[in-house]
């Protein structure tokens, strides 16, 4: 077993945030790609506020869908109602 370089891996380790598994170069130049590519990425608060337009126009469709499911149950309650209790037209 390959003795391991403690003061190297310490480096590394401050550097990239977690111990690596080994110090070869091709391993650890592909951690801070991946570290980089990390840090560039969106986070989830500015994910949100890209979609958020999305989110305000799913939320007033299903506003106004529930009012028009009430509007219906309100047509329908007149419908049944007798027709001495609904209006007449007086002229």
């Amino acid at each position: 077993m390959a003795d391991l370089d403690m003061e190297k891996l310490r480096e590394y380790a401050e550097e990239l945030g977690y111990w690596p598994a080994t110090t070869d170069p091709e391993d650890i130049d592909r951690h801070r790609r991946l570290n980089a590519a990390l840090d560039k990425a969106p986070d989830q608060d500015k994910t949100m506020r890209k979609f958020a337009h999305m989110r305000r126009r799913q939320e007033q469709e299903e506003r106004e869908q529930r009012l028009r499911e009430e509007m219906a149950d309100l047509y329908e309650a007149a419908d049944s109602l007798p027709e001495t209790a609904q209006p007449t037209e007086t002229s």
